[in-house]
């Protein structure tokens, strides 16, 4: 029916009204599909599903995505809509992200060699809950990356089907990395303090694993 791309992200402190993010709120609208690619071989394979779908969809694109490479096929290809994909195998803690959260998950886990299985979910709405939960059967944690304010978001619906349908997998509390519950703020050295990083995204990592470990 029609295919909506739509850009967030951060970026020259532009304050609350051209920095926010909507995933959750598009995600809250029944019947309407809802991607957020983190490469530039999802971002075609993704789009191109999406204009066969007979389904409305949102492709959401984090602007500082536009600046990473790789290959891409020159051949036509889809991905499927609804399944995500394990980025990084691990045992102590599953770790779902959205967008450039999978980056900076990513860059995290490499730098600090953390024993975290990393999932790119590529699709919020129709969400891949059975490797969600396969995950975290393995590893008994989850936490949730999402650049969104935390009430009512992405990240808590995440949390809440793993703690309804895998709480008997669970070591931990499920836990979430999100925005503060305020606006963005249009400086640019407060709106960088803003955004989560990889250092702070190890740092609740660590939280984690070591709550676990004593």
């Amino acid at each position: 029916p029609i295919v909506i791309r739509t850009i967030i992200g951060r970026g020259w402190g532009s304050g609350s009204q051209h920095s926010g993010t909507m995933q959750g709120l598009f995600a809250h609208i029944p019947g309407l599909k809802v991607v957020m690619p983190s490469t530039p071989y999802d971002m075609k394979g993704l789009l191109l599903a999406a204009v066969e779908d007979d389904y409305p969809v949102i492709i959401i694109e984090h602007r500082w995505l536009y600046n990473n490479t790789s290959h891409v096929p020159e051949e036509y290809y889809t991905l499927p809509i609804g399944k995500a994909k394990i980025v990084r195998e691990g045992k102590g803690l599953t770790l779902v992200a959205t967008s450039i959260a999978v980056i900076d998950s990513l860059l995290a886990c490499e730098h600090y060699d953390l024993d975290v299985e990393v999932i790119d979910v590529r699709t919020l709405k129709p969400l891949d809950d059975e490797l969600i939960l396969g995950s975290v059967k393995k590893t008994g944690q989850l936490l949730v990356v999402d650049y969104d304010f935390p009430t009512c978001g992405f990240a808590s619906e995440v949390c809440a089907r793993v703690a309804e349908r895998g709480f008997h997998f669970l070591k931990s509390p499920v836990r979430k990395l999100t925005f503060q519950e305020c606006h963005m703020p249009a400086s640019g050295v407060l709106e960088k303090a803003f955004y989560p990083d990889p250092e702070r995204i190890a740092c609740e990592i660590r939280k984690i694993l070591d709550h676990v470990a004593v």
